[in-house]
């Protein structure tokens, strides 16, 4: 969550509105601190309010509405339209569904090993499944919006595999520059922050 009443994901997760019509997102599919499963909560999308998306060619994502925006006891992340907040190296992290389990931190060994305009590469021990999850640095700020693995070559000419993200600023750019109404307007500008957010 974005903002108290907008989703992102991938567009390969959410590719058009009619289909966005009949789903929604499961939000506290977690764990309490004892280890015990929590209990779900389910939001049926509404594309009527909101829906905006790049195909996976692009930046592959889409952002849309849920029918009721979250309570006051459900945090969300604003984006960072600013560049910079990672560098290369640095540590990452992901939060991801893996294969459909409940919330996975992949917080070890996550570093980023290669970047251009639109997406950041980097290592992690994510799986399918994982589409849509949040990379953040580690300031906990979100960087990136994984959309899955690449088969890359590194600086030595070696065949490797990398995880891969569209960088937070481009998707934010994207969205300050879609045709909106005024009312989606708004509700794009109360997802966008000039720091972490919540």
């Amino acid at each position: 969550m974005i903002s108290r009443r907008l989703l992102l994901t991938n567009n390969h997760v959410v590719p058009d509105s009619d289909l966005a019509a009949s789903m929604g997102v499961q939000l506290g599919y977690d764990y309490d601190d004892e280890g015990d499963p929590l209990v779900s909560t389910d939001y049926q999308f509404a594309p009527e309010i909101f829906f905006f998306t790049v195909p996976k060619e692009d930046l592959d994502f889409t952002v849309v509405a849920i029918a009721e925006p979250l309570g006051e006891d459900r945090g969300f992340v604003r984006l960072i339209e600013q560049q910079g907040k990672i560098l290369k190296a640095e540590p990452m992290n992901v939060i991801h569904h893996p294969a459909g389990e409940r919330k996975k931190l992949s917080i070890r060994d996550n570093r980023l090993v290669s970047e251009d305009d639109q997406w950041l590469r980097y290592t992690s021990d994510t799986r399918r499944g994982s589409s849509g999850a949040p990379v953040f640095n580690d300031q906990w700020e979100m960087v990136a919006l994984h959309h899955g693995g690449v088969e890359a070559r590194d600086v030595q000419g070696r065949e490797v595999s990398w995880n891969e993200g569209a960088r937070v600023s481009r998707i934010a750019r994207k969205l300050q520059d879609a045709e909106l109404s005024p009312e989606q307007r708004d509700l794009v500008k109360e997802a966008l922050s000039e720091g972490a957010g919540e």
